[in-house]
């Protein structure tokens, strides 16, 4: 009984402990000011190529990587590729789009609020380069630019993936 107590009482004493949803460092990478890369090349992530308006070819091989680990659901490492593709070439939208995409709800996390100003930031870059892209690239940068605003206390119940699952 007395172990029981003693284990209560430090539980009680403990410090708060929160997660973190993304990593700090990707989320402080600024491509416009990065001197150095900020995501590698990575090897094994299987061949998933969609085709985006660049002048960079790696600027494309960071996107691809960008969505290939988004759909592993590694935010953060994808968050550091797109982040990579736009430092590369600081017009390519699509970029823009993923960087905004990850750092936004999912069916395993919500977004937080810490976030939202740098998601809505990235999805504004992209829709101010929309007109340089395909079609296909421009729907999808405004289909994005519909999810998010400069609020962070705003509902996004409305355009969440599970509001219409």
């Amino acid at each position: 009984m007395r172990t029981l107590i003693l284990i209560i009482i430090l539980c009680l004493m403990a410090p708060p402990v929160t997660a973190r949803i993304h990593d700090p460092l990707a989320l402080e990478a600024d491509p416009s000011k990065a001197e150095t890369p900020i995501a590698p090349v990575l090897e094994g992530l299987g061949d998933h190529h969609f085709p985006i308006t660049t002048r960079a070819p790696k600027s494309q091989v960071f996107f691809d990587q960008g969505l290939r680990l988004t759909y592993a659901f590694n935010h953060s490492e994808a968050l550091r590729a797109f982040k990579e593709a736009a430092r590369l070439d600081p017009d390519n939208a699509m970029a823009y789009w993923g960087w905004s995409l990850v750092l936004g709800p999912n069916l395993n996390l919500p977004m937080t609020p810490d976030v939202v100003p740098q998601a809505y930031s990235a999805i504004q870059q992209a829709m101010a380069l929309k007109d340089g892209v395909s079609n296909r690239e421009r729907a999808y940068i405004e289909a994005l630019s519909k999810r998010y605003s400069n609020d962070p206390a705003a509902d996004r119940a409305a355009t969440s993936p599970m509001a219409r699952a």
